[in-house]
């Protein structure tokens, strides 16, 4: 498990680790950005590394929230997992 989270963090940017930081440290409040809403009425956001985030699955749209994203549970994991190794270096 460990292998595929190292693997997962060397592949973000600054700015998407950046990103998940933000809304990891919302502990579930969601972060308020703007998204484009599909013809599903799934909400994708706009900006492209949050959109990025959304794609691997690290953050999703809140619900109820056309414009709010949290942290799914892998992407908080990988948050902590980031936050270790920082503290570790």
């Amino acid at each position: 498990m460990t292998s595929a989270l190292v693997a997962q963090a060397k592949g973000l940017s600054a700015a998407q680790r950046r990103d998940l930081a933000l809304v990891c440290r919302t502990n579930g409040g969601g972060v308020r950005i703007r998204c484009r809403v599909l013809d599903g009425g799934e909400a994708v956001p706009a900006s492209s590394s949050m959109r990025k985030l959304y794609e691997k699955g690290l953050i999703q749209g809140k619900a109820g929230g056309w414009e709010s994203v949290v942290h799914t549970r892998d992407g908080l994991e990988l948050y902590r997992f980031i936050v270790q190794q920082q503290a570790g270096q």
